[in-house]
């Protein structure tokens, strides 16, 4: 599975929608507020294996949260 830059930055869009702060995801998958950060610009891939915590976390599926479907479970274009 390759490593993910998620287009839109869904990542920031979850967390900021359930009002979350950076911190709380950092606690999530382990890793500081500047690996999340560059997640969610997209300057760092999300590695494969933080994909399905996060995914749960939100509760979406692991291809929306990597940009591989919407939220309908549709391939994104």
């Amino acid at each position: 599975m390759p490593t993910s830059t998620i287009p839109q930055n869904r990542l920031k869009e979850l967390r900021l929608a359930q009002q979350q702060k950076r911190h709380h995801i950092s606690a999530i998958v382990a890793r500081d507020t500047v690996t999340v950060s560059r997640w969610e610009a997209g300057t760092t891939p999300i590695p494969p294996k933080f994909l399905k915590p996060l995914a749960e976390h939100f509760d979406v599926r692991v291809g929306y949260l990597a940009g591989w479907e919407d939220k309908n479970g549709k391939e994104a274009a």
